[in-house]
């Protein structure tokens, strides 16, 4: 796993087919879209396994190169904050502070990895996307508790709905 400064991290984003537009929001340069909406599980230990589906576009799928980058952790306060700070830490010590490097990326052999983190993002509200380079789709969780999975193609689309509609409850705006 590397730390990406926000600079370094908007130089790898083309690379996945998706830059930030006008408003501050990541979308697809080309293709579609479509975005289905997963509220967050009622209980915490089932983070890892919403986690687990999300990086790899289906339980089973091969992971690939992809960006973690955290874009507002201050939703949950400082003691919240503290805890999340020392917890992504502890996973990788790095000296910087999350707002000088707030981007991840792993490489194909550091899925957990990027599970990990991104169950962190989830658990703690922070506002992150997770992006693969496949350009197949991207992971927006926000900390209005939800987290946003859009797809740029439809078959990448119906694999994800068929399983988020199924065990997580996710539905398509």
């Amino acid at each position: 796993m590397q730390v990406l400064t926000k600079a370094e991290a908007m130089e790898w984003l083309p690379r996945s087919g998706s830059e930030f537009d006008l408003r501050g929001d990541l979308a697809f340069r080309n293709g579609k879209n479509h975005v289905i909406a997963v509220p967050l599980p009622d209980k915490a230990h089932q983070l890892p396994y919403l986690a687990n589906l999300l990086v790899t576009g289906s339980y089973d799928s091969p992971f690939v190169e992809s960006l973690l980058l955290f874009t507002d952790w201050g939703a949950g306060g400082d003691v919240s904050n503290r805890v999340g700070f020392k917890l992504l830490q502890s996973m990788h010590a790095d000296p910087q502070p999350l707002i000088e490097a707030p981007a991840r990326l792993f490489g194909p052999n550091e899925r957990i990895e990027a599970q990990s983190l991104l169950t962190l993002a989830i658990l703690m509200g922070w506002d992150a996307y997770f992006i693969p380079i496949t350009g197949n789709y991207f992971i927006f969780n926000s900390n209005d508790e939800f987290t946003d999975v859009v797809s740029n193609d439809d078959e990448t689309h119906q694999r994800f709905l068929a399983a988020l509609q199924d065990d997580w409850d996710g539905k398509e705006w």
